[in-house]
Formats: C-alpha cells, sequence, structure tokens
C-alpha cells in the first residue's frame, strides 16, 4: 500500500474507534482540526476519512459543510431496528442448532476476559449470530447497523427498566427448539424498540443539543 493510502487508511481506522466511543455521543458535532491534531496530519485525511463515514451513515455532513455523528429520527430508528431485527432472523433460519449453542455459550465471557456488560454482550450476540451463518453479507450488514447503533445502544438502559435482565434473556441456551427460541427474544428485543423509538429519539435529540 503506497503511503499516502496507508495514512488515509489508518487515519480512517482511527477515526472509526474514537468516534465509537464514550466520549462522543449521537449528533455531536466533529471537530476536524482538532483530530488532525491528534493526528498529527493534515485535515483532508481526517475529511477523507469522514466521508467514508457518512457512507457508512454513522457520521452525518451538515449543510455548512461539517460532520456531526448520525442523530437518527423516529422513522429511522423504526427502520433500522426492523432491518436489523430481520436481518438477524434470516441468519438464524441458515445456522445449524450447534453452531447457535456455541454462540450463546460464548457471549458473555470468553477464556481470560472479564464477564461482559449487556452494551457490550448484545452487539456480541448479533455480529456472532451473523458470522455463525457463515453468510458474509449477513455478517457485513450487522457489523455495520453495530456501528451506527452504539451510541443509540447506550441510552437505552435509561429508558428500559429490565435492559440486563432482557440482555441475559437473549442469550440463554436452549437445548430443544433452540432456533425458535432465539428468534422469538431477538423479535421481542426489536419489537420493543420499534415502540420505544419516540422516546429514544427524543432523549438523544435533547442530548445532541447540550
Amino acid at each position: 500500500m503506497a503511503p499516502e493510502r496507508h495514512l488515509h487508511e489508518r487515519i480512517y481506522l482511527s477515526l472509526k474507534s474514537i468516534l465509537l466511543s464514550h466520549d462522543y455521543r449521537s449528533g455531536q458535532r466533529i471537530d476536524i482540526a482538532g483530530l488532525a491534531e491528534r493526528f498529527q496530519a493534515s485535515v483532508t485525511p481526517v475529511r477523507d476519512g469522514l466521508c467514508r463515514l457518512v457512507g457508512e451513515e454513522v457520521v452525518e455532513m451538515l449543510p455548512s459543510g461539517g460532520f456531526r455523528l448520525w442523530l437518527p429520527t423516529v422513522d429511522s430508528l423504526r427502520d433500522i431496528y426492523f432491518w436489523n431485527g430481520q436481518h438477524l432472523l434470516a441468519a438464524l433460519h441458515a445456522t445449524s442448532f450447534s453452531a447457535i449453542q456455541t454462540v450463546l455459550v460464548g457471549v458473555w465471557r470468553y477464556a481470560g476476559e472479564p464477564l461482559a456488560t449487556p452494551e457490550i454482550a448484545v452487539p456480541r450476540l448479533f455480529q456472532r449470530l451473523a458470522d455463525a451463518s457463515a453468510n458474509r453479507e449477513f455478517s457485513r450488514q450487522v457489523a455495520a447497523t453495530n456501528a451506527r447503533l452504539y451510541h443509540v445502544r447506550r441510552r437505552e438502559p435509561a429508558l428500559i427498566n429490565d435492559f440486563h435482565a432482557e440482555a441475559k434473556r437473549l442469550a440463554i441456551p436452549d437445548h430443544t427448539g433452540v432456533q425458535k427460541a432465539v428468534r422469538r427474544r431477538i423479535l421481542a428485543y426489536h419489537r420493543r424498540r420499534i415502540l420505544l423509538a419516540p422516546q429514544i429519539a427524543e432523549r438523544l435529540a435533547l442530548e445532541a443539543e447540550l
């Protein structure tokens, strides 16, 4: 890879990692000059990286020419929850009983890792279910949705009283009819959030104004 391409790729990956962290929130305006200084680079590769993230719908371009993290509307939240749920159901249909069981057992803890929090375990579960289908399109699309919903999911516990218990229910191994059991839980999980979309979008919009 040419040095310039390598620089742009490195900054893009670093940008994505930084923007999908607890230091940022949905709708937050992105300080291009500050990031360029942080990377010890010009603003050009930073802008290029942000444009790639616009294409991934993680970042939005503002009419002023600046950028901000994706701030979902009620309709866009409903759409992405529905879309994600349907893709996961399709992935389940293409996945064997034993592969699903392996995913469920390994979601909360891996060797040498601390117990995962629900904010980590739920997107991990969805990604591992998509990966277990052995279909690269399922894997790629669920990964993209996990990125878009990163900051949204951080706000869900404030609106869902049993958020932690719900997350644990998603990954309960079931030795009989595991596909049906996981399918039912995934449907319930996403339907609940579709109903909560107005409250979630309102909370994100209020925080974006701070």
